[in-house]
């Protein structure tokens, strides 16, 4: 069996191969209305779930910036709770 080549790429209909995934993308129907998001119970969280909810309609570029602001936001969440949690 020959090797491909990094040159050469070469187009494959495996399931799972990207090129087969663009493909089906392409054929689907517009997306339904989101669900309404149920609580997590803690408003931070809440607010970052909500935040991540209108990724669909900005363009790919801008999603990086999105989910570094939610990380950060959950990484202080997770410290101020470890912090509330310690007696004293």
């Amino acid at each position: 069996m020959p090797r491909a080549s990094l040159s050469r790429p070469t187009v494959s209909r495996r399931p799972g191969s990207v090129s087969g995934m663009t493909e089906s993308l392409r054929q689907e129907a517009p997306h339904a209305p989101p669900e309404p998001l149920e609580s997590t119970g803690d408003e931070t969280v809440d607010a970052v779930v909500a935040s991540l909810a209108g990724l669909d309609e900005q363009p790919v570029a801008g999603h990086v910036a999105v989910f570094e602001q939610a990380h950060e936001s959950l990484r202080r969440a997770l410290a101020d709770a470890g912090e509330s949690s310690i007696p004293g």
